[in-house]
């Protein structure tokens, strides 16, 4: 066994180990992970960037405290909090579910142009400009990201962190060892030199596979008189013929889409500035970055989708008709 293969592994199964810590923790556990991660991505971007002021790392270390007090005052302080929280929630709605939709119809066109161009393609001009990339990509996809759970001290919120967790590994896993044993023609040369379409396709394999084990498992354990998610998954994923039961599949594909879009744009950012590794905290992996890539797009998707799945529930549920 190859020694950067050892040191994956053995990387990856420290980092499962801490994760297993953080959800045993409960809440306290995932909301310090979440910031620890956040924190990182947000230092490791920037770093990259040589010319990168001290001011725009430090911002993503306000939001950060930012949202630990709104944590903290939804912990003690709950009657008041709560609906300050909703009411922002609410405001900001459109921004939630529309930021990520266009950054990553963004991401996959830089990486359509920069596959076709090469990196004398007018949108690496933009790229460059870490300013307002920063903006949309660390502060927006990343507060969306690793500290929307500490907004709400539910576990719904952790289980689409863990749908996005368990479709990035499903995915990772899969294209690394599928592209190895059958990789021959390069999808995106003039990004990441060593990613096969064999890959690609493995790693699709794997987001279906994720996300078919984590419904299942849901189905089964989950308390089906208590949990309106998992009221919504049997009704509109496994109730009522083929589309539903192939619900899995398509949103699979689809995640497992966004998620190589993803794991390329960092690779495509990480080209622009010269860089092999996004840093080298994770021996194997390189940076926190490069693991965690792919999730800045799935998770933000993954919410966006729940909430038209419970407003098309809500719809269905009202007396006057049926959407699906």
């Amino acid at each position: 066994m190859e020694t950067q293969l050892k040191q994956r592994i053995c990387t990856a199964g420290v980092l499962l180990a801490i994760l297993a810590g953080a959800l045993y923790l409960g809440y306290w556990g995932i909301s310090v992970l979440s910031v620890a991660a956040y924190l990182c991505i947000s230092w490791e971007f920037y770093s990259m960037k040589k010319d990168c002021t001290l001011t725009a790392k430090i911002v993503p270390i306000i939001i950060s405290i930012v949202f630990l007090v709104s944590f903290g005052s939804n912990l003690f302080f709950p009657e008041f909090s709560m609906p300050v929280i909703l009411a922002i929630m609410l405001i900001s709605l459109p921004s939630i579910l529309l930021v990520p939709l266009f950054f990553t119809l963004f991401a996959i066109y830089c990486c359509w142009q920069v596959n076709k161009v090469g990196l004398n393609a007018k949108v690496v001009k933009r790229l460059s400009d870490h300013t307002w990339l920063g903006i949309f990509y660390i502060w927006i996809l990343g507060s969306i990201t690793f500290l929307s759970p500490l907004l709400f001290l539910t576990a719904h919120i952790s289980n689409v962190h863990m749908i996005g967790i368990l479709i990035v590994i499903f995915s990772d896993t899969f294209a690394y060892f599928g592209g190895k044993k059958f990789g021959k023609s390069l999808c995106s040369p003039n990004i990441s030199p060593k990613k096969t379409w064999a890959g690609v396709y493995f790693g699709l394999l794997g987001s279906i596979v994720a996300l078919s084990l984590y419904l299942h498992i849901q189905s089964y354990f989950f308390d089906y008189h208590n949990s309106i998610r998992v009221a919504i998954i049997e009704e509109y994923i496994f109730g009522r013929g083929s589309y539903y039961a192939s619900f899995p599949i398509i949103e699979g594909l689809i995640l497992g889409i966004v998620a190589q879009f993803g794991d390329l744009f960092e690779s495509l950012i990480k080209r622009i500035n010269g860089v092999k590794d996004s840093g080298n905290l994770l021996p194997g992996h390189g940076g926190v970055l490069d693991r965690l890539d792919a999730l800045l797009f799935v998770v933000p998707f993954i919410i966006a989708s729940m909430m038209v799945i419970g407003i098309v529930a809500i719809i269905n549920a009202m007396p006057f008709g049926t959407l699906l």
